[in-house]
């Protein structure tokens, strides 16, 4: 895949295709998490708010959006290779980079969750899968350097290729499994369900006489 050489994709001066990136990386308690952009979309023929210009009222001209994975803009070698999922209002999916070293085994990958609408950082994407709580982290304020917010990471590195992810809804929280080169299997992450209710979990058939 070629990143989009500018932020967006013009179609008669006007940006039909919007950016989101991912923004920060950030280590806590031994793990590695990526936080991305929360850019607005707003899509074509809808009137939007937008707080970047004193809340003015504007006209979208959205079709879609898009995220550079950080190592093709560092001409590493970070790829999507497996199928995204749809769960709940939230795309997941892995990214690998295979290993520098072409007679090495293995590489490093990250777990991916953004918005599937706008690509944005979700508010909330996990908890831890023991405690059940809520999995933050803290970076500069986007809007105010000088201070720190806490937010939702986006992503969670992993040591070894992983394969696509796995959803399987649970009472209140959803998990995400993946299987993985270094260790068989991946670390389980939690997922808050977002919308609430999971649609239909069993069924019973009735027969009439």
């Amino acid at each position: 895949s070629v990143p989009f050489p500018t932020t967006c994709r013009s179609q008669n001066g006007s940006c039909v295709v919007k950016t989101q990136a991912f923004t920060n990386t950030v280590t806590v308690s031994g793990n590695t998490y990526r936080t991305s952009s929360q850019n607005m979309i707003c899509w074509q023929g809808a009137t939007c708010t937008d707080p970047a210009n004193a809340n003015a009222t504007i006209t979208g001209t959205a079709r879609g959006w898009y995220i550079d994975l950080p190592g093709l803009v560092t001409n590493s070698s970070e790829r999507v290779t497996g199928d995204s999922i749809i769960s709940d209002g939230r795309v997941i999916f892995t990214s690998n980079a295979p290993s520098s070293d072409p007679c090495a085994f293995g590489g490093d990958s990250w777990l991916n969750l953004l918005d599937a609408l706008t690509g944005s950082r979700l508010d909330v994407t996990r908890v831890d899968a023991a405690t059940k709580q809520a999995v933050l982290v803290t970076i500069p304020d986007p809007n105010d350097a000088t201070k720190t917010i806490s937010v939702a990471p986006s992503s969670e590195h992993r040591t070894g290729i992983s394969s696509a992810p796995t959803v399987i809804q649970g009472q209140g929280v959803d998990y995400v499994y993946t299987s993985n080169s270094g260790n068989g299997s991946g670390p389980t992450v939690g997922l808050t369900p977002i919308k609430g209710g999971g649609g239909r979990q069993s069924w019973r058939q009735i027969d009439l006489q």
